[in-house]
Parts: C-alpha cells; sequence; structure tokens
C-alpha cells in the first residue's frame, strides 16, 4: 500500500519532539518491539565462546569509582598511569 509513496527522513530532533508531544509511553513500547538481536544464530561473528556479540553505540555508562566495584572489575594500568574501566 506504500509503493511509489516518497520516503521522508527524519529530523534529528523528531524523537524528542514526539516523545514531548505524545509522552515516553508509545516511544518506550516502541523500542520494546523493535529492540533485538540482529545478527541470526548460526551467523558468522555474531558469538565469541558462547556468548552474544554486541556493540554499543553512542552509550555512555557510569560507574562508580569504588574499592566494590574496583576490587570486581580492576582498572588497567599501564607505564605508571591508571586507566578507567
Amino acid at each position: 500500500g506504500l509503493e511509489g509513496l516518497p520516503l521522508v527522513r527524519p529530523a534529528v530532533s523528531s524523537l524528542s519532539r514526539a516523545r514531548r508531544r505524545i509522552g515516553a509511553a508509545p516511544l518506550r513500547r516502541l523500542f520494546e518491539i523493535l529492540a533485538g538481536p540482529v545478527a541470526h544464530l548460526g551467523q558468522a561473528g555474531s558469538f565469541y565462546r558462547g556468548f552474544r556479540t554486541v556493540a554499543v553505540d553512542g552509550t555512555l555508562l557510569h560507574v562508580p569509582d569504588e574499592k566494590a566495584i574496583a576490587w570486581r572489575y580492576p582498572k588497567r594500568v599501564g607505564e605508571g598511569v591508571e586507566f578507567g574501566y
């Protein structure tokens, strides 16, 4: 039914404007429907040692710099410089 209609590329701010207009619930539901693995089972490079490989793009993960975390996930050290997690 959509054949022949021109595709319009949404503006970068379209999702944030929609969220303000209609609220977060519909966009959360859309994410729940669409989010998931892209690679199929058995596809080359989609698993490593039994674990699915993933890419986190544009996401920042904040980890507190606490002893309990550093004990479990030690920081890397090189040439006298301590690196983050």
